[in-house]
């Protein structure tokens, strides 16, 4: 049974803080192809629980929040071959969408809903 089929109750909507940078690079790249949506913030970050309120508002069921130190997040910015420019960062659908200002303009625009859907984000 693949993720996105497992029933409501118990699909992923919790975060995971880690520890180890490398475990955290290889968890986020694993899991951009993984999922339909991907959020990575730093912990305790205002930006990200807009992000995760947004989802649920939309009736978003597939998607993944990864949160990760300061330390961390710096130096996967650095590191990381995904390159995204600043935390939180939102991928869907394996490709690197942006972050709340990009999310919020989308759907402004009308475009983000049909890329969730694309995505399989329902």
């Amino acid at each position: 049974m693949s993720k996105n089929s497992l029933p409501t109750s118990i699909r992923q909507r919790r975060s995971e803080p880690l520890s180890d940078a490398e475990s955290v690079r290889m968890s986020i790249a694993n899991s951009i192809g993984e999922n339909a949506v991907l959020i990575v913030a730093t912990l305790n970050c205002g930006k990200s629980n807009w992000l995760k309120f947004l989802m649920q508002r939309w009736g978003v069921i597939h998607y993944k929040f990864i949160e990760v130190e300061k330390v961390e997040a710096t130096s996967m910015l650095v590191d990381l071959w995904i390159r995204p420019k600043e935390l939180p960062a939102v991928y869907i659908g394996g490709k690197l969408f942006g972050g709340l200002d990009e999310v919020l303009a989308s759907r402004f625009h009308g475009k983000i809903i049909a890329k969730l859907t694309v995505a399989g984000a329902f």
